[in-house]
């Protein structure tokens, strides 16, 4: 997926951070809002339920790995950090502009030498 593909998906489908029952990011809460790895699980995949590190869930669903924005491990983790680090203070408008920023400055160092 391309720095603009994510960056996209981010703009239009990320409503706010998915906190619910714990202090624990959720990749699907009750009220639909999905985390930034979230928006990537196709819907009705029981990984939206799952909670914990994106490494964790890929390794319990490999299949999910070509839905992801990406097949580098250290970006998604990263971007899972970036969005865990979000005050839950600010707007949707405001953690969105944070993680598509995020993406935008960092996305070239996690995939050099692709096209």
């Amino acid at each position: 997926m391309s720095k603009q593909d994510i960056i996209d998906t981010i703009n239009n489908e990320f409503t706010g951070k998915a906190i619910q029952h714990s202090e624990q990011c959720e990749y699907l809460t009750d009220d639909g809002r999905k985390c930034v790895i979230g928006l990537f699980i196709p819907d009705g995949h029981e990984a939206q339920r799952s909670t914990g590190d994106v490494e964790c869930i890929l390794g319990t669903y490999p299949e999910l790995s070509d839905y992801m924005p990406s097949k580098s491990i250290r970006f998604l983790d990263s971007l899972q950090r970036e969005h865990d680090s979000i005050p839950t203070i600010l707007d949707a408008e405001g953690q969105r502009e944070i993680l598509t920023k995020w993406v935008d400055e960092h996305y070239d160092e996690f995939h050099k030498g692709e096209r």
